[in-house]
Parts: structure tokens; sequence; C-alpha cells
């Protein structure tokens, strides 16, 4: 028995998987694809929210840069931020780098997700 909590035009949740893909598999398929491309748009939008939110505090801190306080304040809480995403950058370039050096093997190192 399949259990359907709820149903709208993208997606239905609540669907025991097992059952479905016993009966159905390319059912299955589609209602992966479809919570796929469901969580994309969603990130999608939260992409666009934030694209938003750091511009405004781009112009924030370019208005303030005269004051020392705000600068001092706005640095240490966006420093770990900042640290963490040149952290980010150097492993992906690590990854980058020797997916290269491999794919001349025709061997892939590993996919990036």
């Amino acid at each position: 028995m399949v259990n359907i909590t709820t149903i709208d035009e993208n997606s239905i949740t609540g669907i025991e998987s097992s059952t479905l893909e016993s009966h159905h598999p390319q059912g299955s398929q589609d209602v992966s694809r479809t919570v796929f491309e469901k969580k994309i748009k969603e990130r999608e939008e939260i992409y666009t929210q934030y694209a938003k939110r750091f511009e405004k505090v781009l112009e924030l801190y370019k208005k303030e840069m005269d004051n020392d306080n705000f600068i001092k304040n706005f640095d240490t809480l966006v420093g770990p931020f900042m640290k963490a995403i040149g952290e980010c950058e150097e492993a992906l370039q690590a990854r980058k780098q020797q997916g290269t050096q491999r794919s001349s093997n025709k061997k892939l190192a590993f996919w990036l997700r």
C-alpha cells in the first residue's frame, strides 16, 4: 500500500520509495528527478537572496569605511567566514589539479559535487 501525504504539480511526498520502486521503477526515477529539480530551484532562490544581502553588506561596508568601530566589528564577524571560503577554494583547486593529473591517464580522480 502506498501512502501519499501531499501531491502538487512538482512533487509527491510521503511515498515509501521501496514500494514505488518495486511496482514502478520508472516512476521512482521520475519522482527522484522531480525532487532533485525542486531542490535545485530552492537553492537558486536562496542564492538570489544571498546575492542581494551580500551586495547590501558590501554597500554598508563602503558607506561606513570611516567608522573604525564598524570596520573592526565587521572584520571580526566576517573574518572566519572569509577564512573558510579561502580553505574551500584551496581544497577545490587541489581536487581540480589532482583530477587534471589523473585525467591524462584516462582515470577520473573524483567528481566534484
